[in-house]
């Protein structure tokens, strides 16, 4: 996920990755700490429900006034991530999708049953903060977390789930740009919300001072090349033409330039996703991301290749099942701490914890199951 600030807005877009929590938190909590209001759009697909709850927790404790516009998409992680603002906002054309949360695992049957406690414990929470932000009974809730369920603005709105619909709005700035009702007018369907907006964008001209905008009387034609335009000598010799070229020429010569650089973009984009797939191909086939995620992580690498390579990097390989069964017998991590329990290794050598559950499989799990 992707943290932008600017002001007192804050833009959270992207893939709630594993592990990035800190790193949101490090940007924005000096903002929740010195702003009294603050705006955050989010667009996101979900993720992680760890890093995306500790997201979650440290927006939900700011002092600031706390507005949430959903942009695009507040999926999975996102439609919880989005209930921690006290008002909730939705561009009409936005949506939300609500599901329970889902994990992969290996191992033995108890590796399965717990990792299905963890899951019903999160959905226990996703529910909780769905049922009081909504006012619905839990049965209710619960069917919302049977498969996707999405919501459009309007939908969204109906459940309770938001408390406003965005519709686009031009400032006056914008106004001044286009300076042609027209023009505006092909932007926007809602014809009164037109005349509304050209009413109170010429009022507050008056109360200015400032003499009210003019209609304009002809429609500006668009520009159109004529034989006394003129072409810069390093330009024409850029093309590979000579000095005196005609002006068929010097268009013969652009058409055929535009083409080679269309094919040059197709080119570039058609290697960047094979790079992108690859990278997660080989991620995949570590056990560093479930295959189930893949089209989703290839999706982020097309989209920021360098940035996912460096997420990537960070992630644990996770040892097939084969490998479980045969465990390396040159471990001698537990060797002389026959004796520890659980605690003992989470406070004496926790990373001689880690290294037992990722070398030893078999031994990590003899010391959960230790009484």
């Amino acid at each position: 996920m992707i943290a932008e600030i600017d002001g007192n807005t804050i833009k959270l877009y992207g893939t709630i990755w594993q592990g990035e929590a800190p790193y949101i938190i490090k940007q924005i909590s000096s903002l929740l700490k010195s702003k009294s209001d603050l705006t955050i759009h989010l667009h996101t697909p979900g993720g992680s429900v760890i890093d995306g709850n500790l997201i979650f927790n440290e927006l939900a404790k700011a002092k600031a006034n706390i507005t949430i516009v959903v942009d695009g998409l507040a999926a999975s992680m996102g439609s919880i991530l989005m209930l921690c603002g006290h008002t909730i906002k939705m561009a009409e054309n936005a949506f939300v999708m609500i599901h329970a949360p889902s994990g992969s695992e290996y191992g033995n049957a108890k590796a399965f049953e717990q990792t299905a406690k963890v899951l019903r414990s999160m959905e226990s929470s996703f529910l909780k903060k769905l049922s009081a932000r909504t006012g619905k009974s839990d049965s209710e809730i619960n069917d919302w977390m049977n498969g996707d369920n999405w919501f459009s603005a309007e939908e969204a709105k109906a459940e309770g789930l938001i408390d406003e619909i965005l519709d686009p709005i031009m400032d006056d700035q914008s106004i001044s740009a286009y300076g042609d009702k027209e023009v505006v007018a092909q932007l926007f369907t809602d014809k009164k919300f037109v005349a509304q907006l050209f009413a109170e964008y010429d009022a507050k001209q008056g109360e200015d001072g400032v003499s009210n905008r003019e209609e304009p009387k002809e429609k500006k034609e668009k520009l159109k090349p004529t034989p006394d335009m003129k072409i810069e000598a390093k330009a024409i010799e850029a093309l590979g033409l000579k000095p005196d070229a005609t002006e068929a020429e010097i268009n013969a010569a652009i058409t055929k330039q535009s083409e080679r650089n269309a094919e040059l973009t197709a080119k570039l984009t058609q290697e960047n996703d094979a790079k992108a797939t690859k990278l997660v191909e080989e991620a995949v086939a570590a056990g560093k991301i479930p295959a189930a995620d893949k089209d989703m992580w290839i999706s982020d690498a097309k989209a920021n290749y360098d940035s996912v390579k460096r997420m990537i990097a960070l992630l644990p390989e996770k040892k097939n099942l084969s490998s479980r069964e045969k465990p390396d017998t040159n471990n001698t991590v537990a060797q002389g701490r026959e004796g520890w329990k659980m605690i003992d290794w989470m406070k004496k050598d926790l990373t001689g914890l880690h290294k037992m559950r990722d070398e030893d499989p078999e031994a990590y799990q003899a010391l959960v199951d230790k009484k």
